[in-house]
């Protein structure tokens, strides 16, 4: 079996790309979603979950990591000129 060729990456393309400035909203909608989405609430009477679950609640806020699927607003701001194409599906992110 024959190996491909990784996919070069041309780093002066990718560090001179500037993306266009775009707005992202962030509903509270979004944020609960999310929250439910990375496990809070699984146990619902756990009242610790609440401010990231329950809007009402007096300490409502995002999850921190939420800011990560605000900032993917699209698919084609991972087109980045010198970078090769991927599956985003395929991209693990982390902090």
């Amino acid at each position: 079996m024959e190996k491909k060729a990784a996919p070069q990456v041309d780093i002066k393309k990718v560090l001179s790309h500037k993306a266009a400035p775009y707005d992202a909203v962030l509903t509270e909608k979004d944020a609960i979603l999310y929250s439910l989405g990375i496990g809070f609430s699984r146990d619902p009477l756990n009242r610790d979950d609440f401010k990231f679950t329950y809007e009402y609640d007096s300490d409502f806020r995002p999850f921190p990591t939420n800011v990560v699927t605000v900032t993917q607003v699209t698919l084609d701001r991972l087109r980045v000129p010198g970078l090769p194409e991927f599956n985003p599906m395929m991209l693990l992110h982390g902090e």
